[in-house]
Parts: C-alpha cells; structure tokens; sequence
C-alpha cells in the first residue's frame, strides 16, 4: 500500500499520537480515526458520528449506501458492526472501557442519517490491553485484490483446520468442514 497517496492518509495513524492529555473530545476523535479504518462493502464507508459527552453516536449515511447491491443493508451493518468493533478495540486499548447500545427502533433517522447505536465511553481503572493483537491489526488490514493462489493447500494445515473447527463445535453455518474443501 502506497500511503503517501492522498486516499490512504487514514491509514497514517499512529498510538504514540494519543492526546493521553487532550479533552474528552479530541481522545474520542483520535479513537475514531481507528474506526474508519474498518473494512466496508465496496469501500463505501456507510458511517457518520456525533462525539458527544459521554461517547459517540454511530449512525448509517444514508447517501453511501448502495441502495441497488444492498437492498436489505446487510453489508452496510456489517461493514458498520467493523467499524464500532475497531472502535471499541481502540477505545480499550486506550483505557478506556466501551459499552455499546444498539438502536434497534428507528428513534432517530432522518433524510441522510439513521442512528445505529450509541458507543458510551468511560476511563477505565486499569489497562484493558487483553485485545492488543487486534488492535495492532488494525493498521495492517488491507484487501488484496490480486489472483488466489491456485496452490494445494498441505495436508497438515487441513489437519490443523479440522481439528479447529471440531474443537470449536462447529462455530459457522457449514454443516462439516470436508463441505469446503
């Protein structure tokens, strides 16, 4: 990725840049620059925010969603659900603690934004830092948009992948993982 182009300066964040002394405000807005950073449907990025005094208000813009592609905004809630997940991972790595409400009526919509939850935040005790591989993930997602690897995959990583997903009970909606492979 070529991050000195303009469309990739998202990208250029850095932890050390915490504004650990900064307002309420500028931290969260420093956490959000984490939240864009979510993986969107078509790169749409369907999200809009309020910061306000006790966390952000996440909502669906409405004018960046794909009304054709995605007529039930199935992707467009998962690419918001990626948002609001990087959101709380940087918030706990940042000390603070996240709890997140969903808002499942239509109590505040209007003719370019709906609400989809309110992300309240709050300094947390101690460090919550359980999550830091996930949040060093963050800055090194990317989409890679080249060929597969028609290569066969080894006989001992499908042994290892099936003793996985055996052990996780089957977490998925395949029925067996030999559906797969």
């Amino acid at each position: 990725m070529n991050l000195t182009k303009p469309n990739y300066q998202a990208w250029l964040v850095e932890a050390a840049d915490f504004p650990k002394n900064g307002a309420f405000k500028e931290k969260v807005e420093f956490l959000l620059r984490y939240a864009i950073l979510a993986p969107s449907a078509h790169n749409t990025q369907p999200w809009a925010f309020l910061v306000r005094e006790s966390g952000v208000k996440v909502y669906i813009d409405k004018k960046r969603r794909l009304s054709h592609s995605d007529p039930e905004q199935r992707q467009t809630y998962e690419s918001l659900g990626a948002c609001i997940e990087n959101l709380v991972i940087a918030a706990e790595h940042f000390g603070f603690s996240a709890a997140v409400e969903y808002a499942l009526a239509n109590i505040e919509e209007d003719s370019d934004k709906k609400l989809v939850a309110n992300v309240n935040l709050a300094p947390s005790a101690g460090s919550r830092r359980q999550h830091d591989d996930l949040f060093d993930a963050i800055t090194k997602r990317h989409s890679a948009k080249l060929e597969y690897v028609s290569d066969k995959i080894p006989e001992s990583l499908l042994s290892e992948l099936k003793t996985f997903w055996y052990a996780k009970d089957k977490i998925g909606r395949l029925k067996d993982l030999n559906d797969v492979l």
